[in-house]
């Protein structure tokens, strides 16, 4: 009987196997990419180029929403808080990953799934072409030397400031 049962159940199977799976098109309406920056800089020119060339293959319009504020935190909690419907997506760059160590959010880079990687954008450690340390680990070796050298980046008005910003005197300014 359980032979005859799997025989029936392999028929079955082998007959609808073939069938296309209908998925329903999408978009059925717009879709926004929530910029967490103001208008202007490069992710809202990389995002808005993407925009436009998409939406000529989708046939829906792609909006670009710009929610700047906070270090990315407005735009960021947006994003986190729609509806996961694939209709709202987000722009991601690194203050992403970086602001929920540095205050508190409600977010952090686990509210988000990657769906696709627009560009490679490397982060670089930089010091003034002056400055006396010209390797990462001169610059580290002094650092230790000179507690208070490096102030807490996170009181900074620019999160990258005081590290990017090292004069040649060897305090952050």
């Amino acid at each position: 009987m359980l032979k005859k049962m799997f025989c029936v159940l392999a028929v079955v199977l082998a007959c609808i196997a073939p069938l296309p799976i209908q998925a329903a098109d999408f978009p059925e309406k717009e879709v926004s990419i929530i910029i967490p920056w103001a208008p202007g800089g490069a992710t809202d020119l990389v995002f808005r180029a993407v925009a436009a060339a998409s939406q000529k293959h989708l046939g829906k319009a792609i909006v670009i929403v710009n929610r700047a504020g906070g270090g990315g935190a407005v735009g960021y909690t947006e994003g986190a808080q729609a509806k996961p419907d694939g209709y709202t997506l987000t722009a991601a760059v690194t203050p992403l990953t970086i602001l929920p160590h540095a205050v508190k959010t409600a977010f952090t880079y686990q509210s988000f799934d990657p769906v696709i990687n627009i560009v490679s954008d490397p982060s670089m450690f930089l010091v003034r072409s002056e400055a006396p340390w010209k390797t990462l680990k001169e610059f580290l070796d002094q650092a230790k030397k000179n507690p208070g050298m490096i102030s807490d980046w996170r009181k900074a008005t620019s999160i990258f400031g005081p590290i990017t910003s090292a004069s040649r005197s060897g305090a952050a300014s």
